[in-house]
């Protein structure tokens, strides 16, 4: 017998009966997250109510992986987010009886439940991570570091299991980034799972850590990024060891100590550290290290992570340099430094690094290093208006200027001629 397909009205059906489900399932979520509220109000249960809200949460993502409605799971997840929110509130209030350690608990418990969720999605399921998957496991995170830190606060949690626990998280998120099916994509869910292991690894080291060490084990990751984008061609683990490079210098104050050296008060100098130079030196090896810089999907934001080291690298070591020489040749941080030399110093020392800068780009590995030299050129043209001018002297002018107009020579020369072979 000859079998008939769907009728027009057979397919005009099932659509009815998918759009009464999806606006059943959107009924229950909201009335469930609004019931769930009227309850908090009438009887203060906040870590119940926000237990039911991360469920709903969880039940709305369930739904849409499911059935493949789009819109559901941003509903489910914000009305997770706000309960516990609204628990880590209630947790320091003292209006309400909810511990600390409960709403870290709760919160806790979310982000690991949409982390599993969204490893179902990828790994079981062959998905790719989408933009839900992002903000909420951002949004998750977010609220679980402001529990944690409450709960901390309060003498209820340690810190050491904290910490060892994000450190587990960022290992495990780095391997659900290297199965075979994730590496060979190399697309979303490799930059999702990669990112998430970088930020966890960095939270549970900062904790378990004092700051300049856990800068000095930032540094040692970077190195290892960058030798790994460069043996496999990843541009995300190159982009990846610049954002460890910059929190080893933020976490450090290395790049505090560098701006003020640079542009800072001379009567209050910066504190300089043995770690500082090391993690400048680290900087600086990165920039050695062939890391991915060509990428089809990335195309010319390639280039973006070597752009950023050198801008760290002239940043720390030039800082580095004007705040070990200024205490020496102009008396920086005493009660009467000489504001004169020292501006000529740092005249000379942003020249310096134009001119660097110029001859790096000639070189295969660092081309992007001419796009930083006329920006600097500029800085260079205003400080001399705004602090070498006003307090300099005939001897320290005519050092700056002499520096300023041999950058100009040469740095015009060097971008103008052809690129040497290297």
């Amino acid at each position: 017998m000859l079998e008939l397909g769907p009728t027009s009205v057979d397919i005009h059906e099932e659509v009815g009966r998918r759009i009464a489900t999806s606006s059943l399932e959107w009924l229950v979520t909201i009335g469930g997250i609004g019931t769930a509220f009227a309850i908090l109000i009438a009887s203060h249960e906040a870590p119940l109510v926000a237990i039911v809200l991360v469920f709903l949460g969880l039940a709305s993502l369930a739904v849409v992986y499911r059935t493949a409605w789009m819109g559901l799971q941003w509903l489910g997840g914000l009305g997770a987010i706000a309960g516990v929110a609204a628990l880590i509130g209630f947790s320091v209030s003292q209006q309400w009886p909810v511990e600390p350690r409960i709403a870290a608990i709760v919160a806790a418990g979310m982000f690991l439940a949409y982390l599993c969720g969204f490893a179902y999605r990828s790994h079981m399921r062959g998905e790719n991570i989408g933009p839900f998957e992002a903000v909420q496991a951002l949004l998750a995170g977010g609220v679980t570091v402001f529990a944690v830190r409450n709960a901390a606060s309060a003498g209820q949690v340690s810190l050491w299991i904290v910490g060892m626990l994000s450190l587990l998280l960022g290992v495990l998120g780095y391997a659900l980034a290297l199965t075979q099916e994730t590496r060979s994509a190399r697309k979303h869910n490799f930059f999702f799972y990669t990112t998430l292991g970088l930020l966890l690894i960095l939270a549970g080291s900062a904790l378990l850590m004092p700051p300049i060490w856990a800068a000095m084990v930032w540094c040692a990751i970077a190195l290892a990024l960058a030798w790994v984008s460069g043996r496999a061609g990843w541009v995300t683990l190159s982009l990846q060891c610049t954002f460890m490079l910059f929190a080893a210098g933020v976490g450090s104050g290395l790049l505090a100590t560098g701006l003020h050296a640079l542009a800072g008060d001379a009567a209050a100098w910066p504190p300089v550290v043995p770690a500082h130079m090391g993690i400048a030196l680290t900087t600086v090896a990165c920039l050695f290290i062939p890391v991915a810089q060509k990428s089809e999907r990335w195309g010319i934001a390639a280039g973006l992570p070597q752009l950023v080291v050198l801008v760290l690298s002239v940043w720390e070591v030039g800082g580095l340099f004007v705040a070990y020489m200024a205490p020496l040749v102009a008396a920086a941080g005493g009660s009467e430094p000489n504001e004169a030399i020292l501006a000529a110093l740092r005249t000379t020392v942003l020249s310096v690094a134009a001119v660097t800068l110029a001859w790096s780009s000639r070189h295969r590995r660092w081309p992007e290093a001419r796009w930083l030299v006329y920006p600097l050129l500029i800085v260079v043209a205003i400080k001399l208006f705004v602090e070498d001018f006003p307090n300099g002297q005939p001897a320290t002018l005519f050092v700056a200027l002499a520096f300023v107009g041999s950058a100009l020579l040469l740095v015009a020369r060097l971008l103008r001629r052809e690129k040497a072979p290297s």
